[in-house]
């Protein structure tokens, strides 16, 4: 199955250019072959869009990636994943935690190559309990 956006049912094939479509009906496929898989895109710093194919374990295992120009389709799609992504942190209650990225944020942010985010990495607020956790006093709730 393609890479959607949530409101668009038009595959990744169809976001890009068409000298693109062989590219990103490779992704595609490798998504579809390889189940523990999930897709990561994003806009870059170079006015590209990335697409890249991650195995779901512990090291973020890259399986496939492609470049491709920015078309107003493939901004959409990853516009809507920002949005999607923020209403589902503010119905959640998590948008004012500490190192939570606005929407803003989100929009802004570009992939360079050594940016992606890692499972490995600490949270803000560090090793300790999510603020979340803890009750007014700072003490970790038991429920």
């Amino acid at each position: 199955m393609s890479p959607q956006s949530p409101d668009s049912k038009t595959p990744l094939e169809d976001q890009v250019l068409p000298l693109e479509r062989p590219l990103a009906l490779s992704i595609v496929q490798y998504h579809s072959s390889h189940p523990e898989t999930y897709i990561f895109i994003a806009r870059t710093a170079s006015q590209q869009v990335i697409a890249q194919v991650r195995h779901d374990d512990p090291n973020d295992t890259l399986g496939i990636e492609g470049y491709f120009t920015e078309t107003p389709e493939l901004i959409r799609h990853i516009e809507q994943a920002q949005e999607d992504v923020w209403k589902a942190t503010v119905d959640a209650g998590l948008d004012k935690y500490p190192g939570v990225k606005t929407l803003e944020h989100m929009r802004e942010w570009r992939y360079d190559g050594n940016n992606y985010p890692r499972r490995d990495e600490k949270p803000p607020w560090g090793d300790g309990p999510a603020p979340w956790e803890k009750d007014d006093e700072g003490d970790v709730r038991d429920d």
